[in-house]
């Protein structure tokens, strides 16, 4: 029965000029996936001319140096991602300031794999009580255009730089080479000419569990995570507590 669906299907495909196909193809779900239909290396990726930061020049003989790649806009073709890691902790970051942190399997923070969506990870949102006026140290998860944007990935730390409404912010993220510890530091500077009022309020999703599980059960996986607040460190400790004793 099969067979013989599929031999009617063609037979009508090739008297009404591909009538089915084109019922097929114009579903907006099938759009979002036709490059992975055509079966082939994608003809609209420039797999031909990879981007700059994957040519690597070297020396006969000589230690290749590491170089830094900037990109200046959040709204590239693919995220472009950056690891950091100590052998233990590893940090990963993309060019609009999402990604995630992970601990040998376990899942510090909660991430998806989303080409189009990228807002997962640790962010940093900053308010102008006077204005009232939002955003966060990288685009995402805002997703509020900036008056500049620069994002560097170095071997040993990424640095995210935009300006709005005046003020600066410079965030690094690093990972110590010693301690499972990751650094991250905001940096603020008031370019206009007047006194400015922020609140800075830091985010994230925490896990404390292996990824395939939070991705099964997310909602299930939040039920066991108790925060403490520890004034006198000015510190809030996130702990996962155990189903049994």
């Amino acid at each position: 029965a099969h067979h013989h669906g599929m031999s009617l299907v063609a037979l009508n495909n090739a008297l009404n000029d591909n009538v089915m196909q084109v019922r097929f193809h114009a579903d907006a779900r099938v759009q979002a996936a036709e490059l992975l239909l055509q079966e082939r290396s994608p003809q609209l990726v420039p797999l031909d001319r990879p981007p700059e930061e994957h040519k690597v020049e070297e020396t006969p003989g000589r230690m290749v140096q590491p170089r830094l790649r900037r990109y200046t806009t959040p709204h590239t073709v693919m995220p472009r991602a950056h690891l950091l890691s100590n052998g233990s902790l590893c940090v990963m970051m993309t060019n609009s300031g999402a990604g995630y942190t992970r601990w040998g399997d376990i899942a510090v923070t909660r991430w998806r794999e989303d080409l189009t969506g990228d807002g997962w990870g640790a962010f940093c949102y900053i308010r102008d009580v006077d204005t009232q006026k939002m955003w966060s140290s990288g685009f995402h998860p805002s997703g509020r255009e900036p008056e500049s944007y620069e994002v560097t990935f170095a071997p040993d730390r990424a640095v995210v730089r935009r300006r709005d409404e005046g003020i600066e912010t410079f965030t690094e993220v690093a990972v110590s080479p010693e301690d499972d510890a990751e650094i991250r530091r905001v940096s603020v500077t008031n370019h206009s000419r007047t006194i400015r009022e922020l609140e800075l309020t830091s985010y994230s999703e925490v896990v404390l569990a292996p990824h395939a599980a939070d991705l099964a059960h997310p909602v299930f996986s939040n039920l066991f995570i108790e925060t403490t607040a520890l004034p006198e460190l000015d510190a809030l400790m996130c702990t996962r507590r155990p189903r049994a004793h």
